[in-house]
């Protein structure tokens, strides 16, 4: 494609480029600051930096320029105005032009295309009820006040609520960094179907893990979600549950509620269709309201298997096995899995090592207060 400018038109858009970018920048800079994310207003920054972007040029070296010239033939001075031009155009009109059309965008997204209250948490909406619902719920996810979970029942929110304690507690006891010094709290929103049950979490500090660290932390969110539907009296048949940041997901993981690894994604939109269907649904609880119900019993707690087990083979992450009874975790931070082979011979080892089939059957007998075992205390 062509490009036809005069003087220094080709520089309108560049400034526009870096306008938006900076927006972004400064609203991004801000959500991780406060902890808190919201794609409208994000969208609303990069925009008014597209403008301000734009009047920038245009005051600094957009101005129309008087140019004096003299005519090689009768040698007469005469004054002739010259603006930068962008096919054609001025760039003043490029720019009114522009600001227009972002202001037009600002208003369209803060008025015509954003749901009521309602369409967002009842699946009322007359089109894409799922994404709506799904993109509500994250916008939930990101504010700062209100409890730190919910759900779009009665029931979900319960779930909601053990489903975040377990993946603070998993999170305190086998990822990296210990227990959790950041202030900031595990907001989870639970969609419950007649079918199908959903979980979005959004996780303090994500952006600082491993990648090891991350997958570990899916391994316990997903076994988190399996443990407390299992208590409802009918359980779903398809589980889905994603993992965020301030941002972005770190991991989508879709499976049958019966499964023990669940198929894991990089794209939230695969959790969309979790979040229509004819479950009971109901409006959603203002979040400054002085006269909120109070919460729901919690389910009871989960059973932790026994230790120490038999003796069994573990496999490591490059396939070699290992012949131990499983005896227990150290306090260590992060806390490692103590063995005991057939010998006697006691040792630790970091979770990390282990194959993720290894790895998430260790994670099953870990204890939420990631306390040692009885073997250990004795010593």
């Amino acid at each position: 494609m062509f490009i036809i400018w005069k003087g220094n038109g080709i520089l309108l858009p560049i400034f526009g480029f870096l306008g938006a970018v900076a927006g972004s920048g400064v609203y991004l800079a801000l959500a991780a600051k406060n902890g808190t994310y919201d794609g409208g207003i994000a969208t609303r920054a990069m925009l008014i930096g597209v403008i301000a972007g734009t009047w920038v040029y245009i005051g600094l070296i957009g101005k129309t320029k008087v140019r004096l010239e003299v005519d090689p033939q009768t040698g007469a001075q005469t004054m002739r105005k010259v603006s930068p031009s962008l096919y054609f155009f001025p760039v003043k009109g490029w720019a009114i032009s522009v600001t227009m059309m972002c202001v037009a965008a600002m208003f369209f997204d803060l008025e015509v295309d954003k749901p009521s209250l309602f369409d967002e948490f009842s699946g009322s909406a007359a089109s894409g009820g799922g994404e709506r619902s799904f993109e509500a719920a994250e916008s939930w996810i990101g504010r700062l006040q209100g409890d730190a979970e919910d759900g779009n029942s009665d029931q979900a929110r319960v779930l909601a609520r053990q489903f975040s304690q377990s993946v603070r507690g998993f999170r305190n006891a086998a990822v990296e960094g210990g227990s959790d010094r950041s202030g900031s709290e595990f907001r989870t929103y639970c969609y419950l179907n007649q079918k199908t049950c959903a979980f979005l979490v959004r996780v303090p500090g994500l952006r600082k893990f491993s990648a090891d660290a991350k997958d570990l932390l899916h391994t316990g969110a997903w076994q988190a979600a399996v443990s407390v539907c299992e208590y409802l009296d009918t359980p779903p048949e398809e589980i889905g549950v994603g993992v965020r940041g301030i941002v972005l997901y770190s991991g989508v993981m879709v499976g049958d509620a019966n499964r023990s690894r669940p198929d894991v994604l990089r794209k939230e939109k695969a959790l969309h269709r979790f979040f229509e269907g004819d479950a009971k649904r109901e409006l959603h609880r203002d979040l400054e309201s002085e006269h909120a119900p109070e919460p729901p019993e919690p389910l009871p707690p989960r059973v932790v298997r026994s230790l120490p087990t038999e003796i069994r083979t573990w496999t490591a992450a490059d396939g070699r096995p290992l012949e131990a009874s499983l005896t227990g975790f150290t306090n260590d931070d992060p806390p490692k899995a103590m063995f005991e082979r057939v010998d006697g011979k006691a040792f630790a080892i970091g979770l990390a090592q282990f194959s993720p089939a290894s790895r998430q059957e260790i994670i099953a007998y870990a204890p939420k207060d990631s306390a040692r075992s009885s073997t250990e205390k004795k010593r």
